[in-house]
């Protein structure tokens, strides 16, 4: 079994190593303004995922009459799409260099023709018949989440690079979590606004929410894009990292704990789920 350094802990020589790669000694703390507007890039990102989800049975299948079934794979398909795409998109964002950051670019121009095509797909023409609304929303419904993809995975990735810090990283998801719970809940509005009596009826009413939408949207894609800094990291001014080859990395990493955790005469409790977890931990260590 290796022997582990015992003056510093993995939580600190990553951030340590992190750090200067970046050139940033102690630079990994965030400002509030950084903080809000990633959240509102979270605003934009809930937002245009989730009422495409919300208002496509009403405006379908209750006032076009698009039989169900037909709305349910119209739904169905894009995220079918999103598993070869998303990963894709990540190469893409990875492997991109540019003055601008390799992040940022993608966020400004998905996140704005996003918020286009969010408006242009609910401007259904009618009379269509049923094969001809499938066909409509499944080809502005694709372009759209392509946009989509340009926009969301660089986001997220930019979330996880804003700081060498892991507990920042921790802090801006949950702004980012906080502003896609305030946009869940405003979407829950979106019917409501659509019924209004000055709206002929729900497309009608949809049509010109997704057109606010749009406005309020591309407003906070713009907002995060500028205020958000984008780490640059460089590997020919980072430190040089000794790697360890193993034949089995899960076995390994599993070795590696044990080792640290025989290092102490404790009792051991583990905590498991989806979510919830680092808030528990941190209350347990506090008591």
């Amino acid at each position: 079994m290796p022997k582990l350094p015992q003056k510093k802990s993995a939580h600190a020589v990553v951030n340590e190593v992190s750090s200067t790669a970046d050139g940033q000694e102690g630079g990994g703390k965030l400002s509030l303004v950084s903080k809000l507007a990633y959240g509102l890039g979270g605003f934009a990102e809930h937002n245009m995922n989730n009422t495409v989800n919300s208002m496509a049975n009403p405006v379908l299948n209750v006032t076009l009459g698009v039989n169900p079934a037909m709305v349910g794979l119209l739904l169905a398909i894009p995220r079918v799409y999103d598993a070869f795409a998303d990963p894709i998109m990540g190469g893409i964002s990875d492997r991109f260099g540019s003055k601008y950051g390799r992040r940022k670019p993608f966020i400004l121009v998905g996140g704005l023709l996003s918020a286009l095509l969010f408006f242009l797909m609910w401007q259904i023409p009618r009379g269509m018949g049923e094969t001809g609304y499938f066909a409509f929303f499944l080809a502005a419904s694709l372009l759209f989440y392509t946009c989509f993809t340009v926009f969301g995975v660089p986001y997220i990735a930019l979330g996880m690079e804003m700081s060498p810090d892991y507990e920042e990283r921790t802090v801006i998801q949950t702004y980012r979590g906080i502003f896609g719970f305030i946009s869940g809940f405003l979407i829950q509005w979106i019917f409501w606004l659509t019924q209004r009596d000055c709206f002929s009826d729900t497309l009608n009413g949809m049509q010109w929410v997704a057109g606010g939408s749009s406005l309020i949207l591309c407003a906070c894609v713009i907002l995060t894009v500028i205020f958000c800094k984008e780490r640059t990291v460089s590997s020919s001014h980072g430190p040089k990292i000794s790697v360890i080859r193993v034949n089995d990395t899960i076995r390994a990493l599993g070795d590696i704990a044990r080792f640290h955790r025989l290092r102490f005469k404790i009792p051991v409790i583990a905590l498991t789920g989806s979510t919830g977890k680092t808030t528990t931990k941190e209350m347990m260590a506090a008591v």
